[in-house]
């Protein structure tokens, strides 16, 4: 149907369906529900690359795009970085924080 537009093939295709089982018996129906599952999954394959594709530009565009790159809760490691190892709270009898040995 090259140069049609789609408008509306959901419905042509839901009109027809319902006078199949007049028309079918059950395994004529499976098949043609199987080939329309075909169908169905190659498109999806190909949307979900498509999308795939897509999001590794714009994370890449962001900065780095894995979840190692957004935050970093390593107390240890942001204490060394910052160089807060004389600023150790005690609580108690026990220390808070690390410190690096």
């Amino acid at each position: 149907m090259e140069g049609m537009a789609p408008y509306h093939i959901d419905k042509f295709f839901k009109e027809i369906s319902k006078n199949l089982p007049d028309h079918c018996d059950s395994k004529q129906i499976k098949s043609i529900a199987d080939n329309i599952m075909v169908l169905y999954n190659a498109k999806l394959k190909k949307e979900k690359s498509e999308d795939k594709n897509v999001k590794k530009t714009k994370a890449v565009l962001k900065g780095g795009g894995g979840k190692g790159y957004d935050r970093n809760n390593n107390v240890a490691m942001i204490n060394d970085v910052m160089g807060a190892e004389g600023d150790i709270e005690e609580y108690g009898a026990e220390e808070v924080g690390f410190k690096r040995e």
